[in-house]
């Protein structure tokens, strides 16, 4: 898939819920920001894809957080696959960092799993709770 298809919201993403679209567009802007500073070359662009690694992983954390305490609230029976779901993304976030810190970074590896965690999670996993989360709003 290409990286602009991917990285721009399109309407069918939506999950039904105001905040939670509101933080996914809030990560594909995040996850489009990594992949463009790849491009980058030498100490700065290590740095700055670093720094966009980082702001990633925290914002990453506090959505799934979010996500996970509505999904508790709303008693979603797959709640605790949703979640491990989440914890096996952080822990490839974890990775990338780790190797971006020893000053290595797998351009491939990071669009994949961005790739895979936009269209494997958000686009189809999250996509099952929509009919037990509803907009509060």
């Amino acid at each position: 898939m290409d990286n602009s298809d991917f990285t721009e919201w399109q309407p069918h993403y939506s999950v039904g819920n105001a905040l939670l679209d509101g933080q996914h567009k809030q990560l594909l802007q995040l996850c489009g920001r990594a992949i463009r500073c790849m491009e980058q070359t030498g100490n700065e662009g290590i740095a700055h894809f670093q720094d966009v690694l980082n702001e990633l992983s925290d914002y990453v954390r506090e959505h799934f957080n979010l996500e996970e305490a509505m999904l508790r609230e709303c008693a979603f029976p797959m709640y605790e696959k949703h979640r491990q779901e989440h914890i096996a993304y952080q822990l490839k976030l974890t990775e990338l960092l780790l190797t971006a810190g020893l000053g290595e970074y797998d351009r491939a590896g990071l669009t994949h799993c961005l790739s895979e965690w936009w269209n494997e999670h958000i686009l189809h996993t999250d996509k099952q709770y929509v009919q037990y989360l509803r907009d509060t709003d």
